[in-house]
């Protein structure tokens, strides 16, 4: 249940007697949980639509997986991943961690997802959006 929905929860406690008999029971006012799941966006159907601070997890291509351990390295975000520097040391042991993981993201992906995270950075720039 969640508050998008319009539900609630509600604590209702019943207070008896030793001989078990109900004498009175309280309720408690409306509890709204809106679950973690539905405050994340999701992902963009297109990189086109990503934002500069976007969660790289929004990205076509980036699960759950990937997204934790480039976060673990420190890019979190479609700015984190476009200011790589594909020649640098530091891309250098991302593209180990991924070859050792032999997962759907490949090397080739990966550096090819830094370009087009690079274009998105500097055409949002050049518009004065982020």
């Amino acid at each position: 249940v969640s508050s998008r929905n319009g539900g609630y929860f509600q604590f209702e406690a019943f207070i008896k007697t030793p001989e078990n008999i109900k004498i009175e029971s309280i309720k408690s006012s409306e509890i709204r949980v809106l679950s973690e799941r539905l405050k994340n966006q999701g992902k963009v159907s297109d990189l086109d639509e990503l934002k500069v601070n976007d969660e790289l997890s929004r990205a076509p291509g980036i699960g759950k997986k990937y997204a934790t351990k480039l976060a673990e390295a420190g890019i979190s975000t479609v700015n984190d991943l476009a200011s790589l520097d594909p020649k640098s040391q530091r891309c250098n042991e991302i593209v180990d961690m991924i070859k050792k993981d032999r997962g759907s993201l490949t090397e080739s992906k990966f550096l090819n997802l830094i370009e087009k995270m690079k274009r998105i950075v500097n055409k949002q720039s050049s518009f004065g959006n982020d």
